[in-house]
C-alpha cells in the first residue's frame, strides 16, 4: 500500500494537544489550588483586633464576650503582644467599669487580666479600686494583675491579703510581690514561711530570694531535693521540673554555701537534662555577674581614692 504523507499541520495539532494537557492545564489548577488555600489561610488567621474584641465584650451576647475578654489576654502578652494605644487603653478602662455590674464573672476576670498583661499604669486606680469592692471571687484575678503591673502603689494593699482565709488568695498573692520587686512587703512574706498550706510557704521563700532575702533559704534547700517534693502526691513530675528551675535560678542569686551546694548537685546529678542544664546556667550566671559587681566596686573604690589623692595634691 502507499505510505500516507505526513501532514505537518497535524504535528502542529499534536504538539499544540500535549503542551496544553501536560503543562498550561496543570499550571491553572496549581494556580487555582494556591488561591483557594490562600483564601482559606486569610480567613482562618484573620483574627480581629483589639478594639474588635473590646466591642464584642461591651456589645455582643453573653457566651462571645467573655471569650472575647480571654482573647485579650492573650493579645497583650508575649513577645508578639499587640501595641496598646491610647485608644485601646480608654476602651479596656470603659469596659471593665461597665463589668463591674455584670453578670457574668468571667468577663470581668479575663479584663482585669488583660489590663494587668498591658504594664499600663493607668490601670493601677481602677485594679485597687475593685480589689476593694469586687466580691472575692474576682480577688485572684485582681490580685494578678497587679502584680504584672508591678506598681508600688500596690504592694501593701497585696500584703494584706497574705492572712486571708482564702488559699488561692493568699498563694497568688505571695506570687504577686515576687514579682514586683517591692521590699517594703518583706516582713510580711516572712510571716507567709510558716503559713499552713506549702505552697504559699514555697511562693513566699521565692518571693523573699527574689527581693535579695535570705530568710527563706532552709525552705528553698527543701525545693531544691526531689526526695522532699515527691511527699506530695499534687506535684507530679513536671510540675518537679518546673519547680526546680525556678528554685534554681533564684537561690543562686543569694550566694550561700549551701544552696550553691545543692545547686551544683542539681546540675550534675539530677536525671532531667532540662533541669541540669538550668542549675548550670544559674550558676555561672550569677557567678559572672558577682565577679563583674566586684569588679565595678573596685574600679568605685580606686576612682575615689585617685580623686582623693588629686585633691590632697593640690
Amino acid at each position: 500500500p502507499e505510505e500516507v504523507a505526513e501532514n505537518p499541520a497535524d504535528k502542529s495539532s499534536l504538539w499544540k494537544v500535549m503542551l496544553f494537557s501536560f503543562f498550561v492545564v496543570p499550571m491553572f489548577i496549581a494556580i487555582a489550588g494556591v488561591g483557594v488555600f490562600s483564601g482559606a489561610y486569610w480567613l482562618i488567621s484573620d483574627a480581629p483586633d483589639a478594639l474588635n474584641l473590646l466591642d464584642d465584650v461591651r456589645h455582643s451576647y453573653s457566651n462571645k464576650r467573655w471569650q472575647a475578654a480571654y482573647h485579650l489576654v492573650s493579645m497583650f502578652e508575649g513577645p508578639n503582644a499587640v501595641e496598646v494605644t491610647p485608644e485601646i487603653t480608654r476602651a479596656l478602662q470603659d469596659a471593665f467599669e461597665e463589668s463591674a455590674s455584670d453578670n457574668e464573672m468571667e468577663v470581668r476576670q479575663y479584663l482585669a487580666l488583660a489590663m494587668g498583661c498591658t504594664g499600663e499604669a493607668d490601670f493601677v486606680i481602677p485594679l485597687l479600686e475593685a480589689l476593694s469592692n469586687d466580691p472575692v471571687e474576682n480577688t485572684p484575678f485582681l490580685i494578678r494583675a497587679l502584680g504584672r503591673l508591678g506598681d508600688d502603689r500596690a504592694a501593701e494593699a497585696i500584703a494584706t491579703y497574705l492572712e486571708d482565709t482564702n488559699v488561692t488568695i493568699r498563694l497568688e498573692s505571695a506570687v504577686a510581690l515576687g514579682a514586683m520587686g517591692n521590699t517594703t512587703v518583706k516582713p510580711a512574706l516572712t510571716k507567709a514561711l510558716n503559713d499552713s498550706e506549702p505552697n504559699v510557704r514555697w511562693d513566699a521563700a521565692i518571693a523573699l530570694a527574689k527581693l535579695g532575702d535570705t530568710g527563706g533559704a532552709a525552705t528553698l534547700l527543701q525545693l531544691l531535693d526531689r526526695a522532699y517534693l515527691a511527699g506530695f502526691e499534687e506535684v507530679d513530675e513536671k510540675e518537679t521540673h518546673r519547680i526546680l528551675q525556678v528554685v534554681v535560678q533564684v537561690a543562686a542569686g543569694l550566694h550561700l554555701n549551701e544552696l550553691d551546694g545543692a545547686i551544683k548537685m542539681v546540675a550534675a546529678k539530677d536525671p532531667n537534662m532540662a533541669v541540669r542544664q538550668a542549675a548550670q546556667q544559674a550558676l555561672d550566671y550569677h557567678k559572672n555577674n558577682k565577679a563583674a559587681q566586684a569588679a565595678a566596686k573596685i574600679s568605685i573604690v580606686l576612682r575615689s581614692e585617685k580623686q582623693a589623692y588629686v585633691r590632697q595634691s593640690a
